[in-house]
């Protein structure tokens, strides 16, 4: 009796190991998906140049950059301060600085209202307190 006891407790344990592991493992697949995401995403830079116009006539449409074209993806435009701000919250989680990495999205969320990266800074902030929330 003792020793099926003892057999159940041991393989309880792994089980639990082995799912603290995944577990782990989820989390830190979340920030490299982060990583790899903004690796994808080029800023856009501001160049000074001249330009000259000219008119044409014909029918006019003031939308020309929302025109469709087939298997065409949209890139995401962000600015160079925009995109190092939110690499560098990203690198701190990595790190394991989760207050450091959450406070850091929050100030990007302010600082950047209107980027398209707040939806992901959105995510991070609740993994991160997921994260938290999880942590003995």
């Amino acid at each position: 009796m003792k020793k099926t006891a003892l057999v159940i407790l041991i393989a309880f344990l792994l089980g639990v190991s082995a799912q603290a592991a995944d577990v782990q493992k989820e989390k830190e697949d979340f920030w490299k998906k982060m990583l790899i995401k903004l690796g994808q995403i080029v800023p856009k830079k501001k160049l000074v140049v001249k330009t000259s116009v000219a008119g044409i006539r014909g029918v006019k449409y003031e939308d020309a950059e929302s025109l469709y074209w087939k298997d065409e993806e949209k890139s995401i435009i962000v600015s160079e301060e925009e995109l190092e701000a939110f690499k560098a919250a990203i690198n701190r989680a990595l790190e394991g600085d989760m207050d450091q990495a959450r406070k850091m999205l929050k100030e990007f969320s302010v600082t950047y209202p209107e980027s398209p990266l707040r939806i992901d800074a959105k995510k991070a902030i609740g993994e991160l307190k997921v994260g938290a929330s999880q942590s003995p």
